[in-house]
């Protein structure tokens, strides 16, 4: 019986792999030890047509195993490098057609803040609560049940803490000279 052309598989995974290319005979199997063993276990050489069955082009597909094209004929060479080719082809459609049909919800966590509303003393927020929509963070200002009347008074401020940009909410009121002029 003549010995085909055997080819390099090298395993690129920090974990041992074992592929049974022949599911029929579960005895018959390859071991690749961890990706730069020391011992070089991590390349195997096996014959082309083990190089070509089911459970070693899905492991060449996931990136698990890598064939060293120039232990293979030329001809053996060009025509996996082609259906390697094919099959990336196929998985990007594949991808492309599963990112069409995905649903983008809007952002409708709910975040807990607390109220800005005047507190109990003097100079200090009420600080009690307030359940917000993240999406609407920006909308108003969180003021608890007690303070919603005061929704109107209070004005967004951006403060920037390097490149991360932060919403204040200030209380504006008018002093009692503003009052008098109006």
């Amino acid at each position: 019986m003549p010995v085909g052309q055997l080819v390099a598989l090298r395993n690129k995974k920090n974990g041992v792999t074992v592929l049974t290319p022949d599911r029929s005979d579960p005895r018959n199997y390859l071991e690749f030890q961890a990706a730069g063993d020391p011992g070089g276990g991590d390349v195997q050489y096996v014959s082309e047509e083990s190089a070509a069955s089911p459970a070693c082009v899905k492991a060449i597909l996931h990136d698990v195993l890598e064939l060293e094209t120039d232990t293979m004929s030329p001809a053996v060479a060009q025509a996996f490098q082609q259906q390697m080719r094919v099959a990336k082809q196929q998985r990007e459609q594949a991808e492309a057609q599963v990112a069409l049909t995905i649903e983008r919800t809007e952002n409708t966590d709910i975040v807990g803040q607390d109220c800005v509303g005047p507190g109990d003393r003097p100079g200090k927020s009420c600080g009690a609560s307030v359940p917000v929509r993240e999406a609407a963070l920006k909308d108003a200002a969180p003021l608890c049940p007690r303070h919603s009347a005061l929704t109107a008074e209070y004005v967004p401020t951006v403060d920037y803490n390097g490149d991360k940009q932060t919403t204040r909410w200030i209380r504006s009121r008018m002093t009692e000279r503003e009052r008098e002029q109006v």
